[in-house]
C-alpha cells in the first residue's frame, strides 16, 4: 500500500471540515471572540447565582428542624439552582450559536428559539440524569459493591464526554432547523456515527496536549526567570493571575473552536444551506 504524497495529505487537509472550519473562525474573528465573551458571561452568571443562593436560601444544616424538612428545603433549593442555572446557559447558548450562524454566513436571528432550546436542554439533562440515578442505584444494592467503585471513575468520564457530544450535536441540529425528532438523531449520530466527528476528537487530543507542552515550557521558563522574587506576595499574586488567564484563555478557546467544528461537521451532514 503506497503512502500519500505530501501533496496529496495536503490537498486532503485543504478540502477538509478541519480546514475549512479554521478558515471560517479566521474570516470571522469577531464573532468567534463574542462567543468566548460569552463563555465568560455565562461563568460570571452562575458565580452570581451561587452568590445569590448562599445570601437568601437558608443553609438546613444549621436549621432545628426535622430530617424530611432540612431534606424538602435543601431539594428546592436544588430545583432553584438547577433551573436558574438552565435558563442562564440556555440563554448564552442560543447568542452563540447565534454567532455560530453568523460565522457560516447566516443572518443573525433573534431569541425566539429560546423556548424550544431550553426544553432540548432540559430533554439532554433528563436523560444523562436518569443515567446517573441508574448507576447510583446500582452502586447502592449491588453486591459486589467493590466492583463498582473501581467503574466509578471510567463510568463518569464517559457520560461526561457523551453529554459533550449530544450537547454539541443537539445543538448544531437545533440551529440548522432539524428539529423533527433531534433527541433520536442526535444519539443516533453520537452513537451510530462516530467516525463523522473522529477528526474532532484526535484534533481535540493533539492540542490539548501541545498546550500543555507549551504551558509547561512557558510556565517553566517564568518560575527560572523570576527565581527568588516568586516568594513575594505581589510576585506571586501576579504569577497565579497570569496562570490562570492562561488556562482559562486556553480552555474556552478550544471549546470556542469545537463548537464551530461540531457546527461545521453537521452542516456538511445535511447541507443546510443559508439565505
Amino acid at each position: 500500500m503506497r503512502m500519500p504524497t505530501t501533496d496529496q495529505l495536503k490537498r486532503r487537509f485543504l478540502v477538509s471540515v478541519l480546514s475549512d472550519t479554521l478558515r471560517k473562525v479566521s474570516s470571522k474573528r469577531h464573532e468567534f471572540l463574542l462567543t468566548m465573551v460569552c463563555d465568560l458571561g455565562f461563568l460570571a452568571s452562575l458565580v452570581l447565582l451561587n452568590s445569590m443562593m448562599t445570601r437568601l436560601l437558608p443553609n438546613p444544616a444549621s436549621m432545628i428542624v426535622g430530617p424530611w424538612t432540612k431534606f424538602f428545603i435543601a431539594l428546592c433549593a436544588a430545583i432553584v439552582y438547577l433551573t436558574s442555572g438552565l435558563l442562564s446557559y440556555s440563554f448564552f447558548k442560543l447568542v452563540i450559536l447565534n454567532l455560530i450562524r453568523k460565522i457560516f454566513g447566516a443572518k443573525l436571528s433573534d431569541l425566539s428559539p429560546f423556548l424550544g432550546l431550553l426544553l432540548l436542554n432540559s430533554k439532554i439533562f433528563l436523560v444523562y440524569s436518569a443515567l446517573f440515578l441508574l448507576f447510583s442505584a446500582m452502586f447502592v444494592f449491588a453486591v459486589r459493591v467493590e466492583l463498582l467503585v473501581s467503574v466509578r471513575t471510567f463510568f463518569i468520564v464517559l457520560t461526561a464526554i457523551l453529554l459533550y457530544l449530544s450537547i454539541n450535536i443537539g445543538h448544531s441540529l437545533f440551529m440548522q432547523n432539524r428539529t423533527k425528532k433531534i433527541i433520536s438523531t442526535t444519539f443516533e449520530i453520537s452513537f451510530r456515527q462516530t467516525r463523522r466527528y473522529l477528526g474532532l476528537i484526535a484534533f481535540t487530543i493533539i492540542t490539548f496536549f501541545v498546550l500543555a507542552a507549551a504551558y509547561y515550557v512557558f510556565d517553566w521558563t517564568l518560575l527560572h526567570i523570576l527565581g527568588r522574587s516568586i516568594s513575594v506576595p505581589w510576585v506571586n499574586t501576579a504569577y497565579s493571575f497570569l496562570n490562570t488567564v492562561i488556562i482559562a484563555s486556553a480552555a474556552i478557546g478550544l471549546v470556542a473552536f469545537n463548537r464551530v467544528y461540531f457546527y461545521n461537521i453537521i452542516l456538511r451532514m445535511h447541507g443546510t444551506k443559508y439565505d
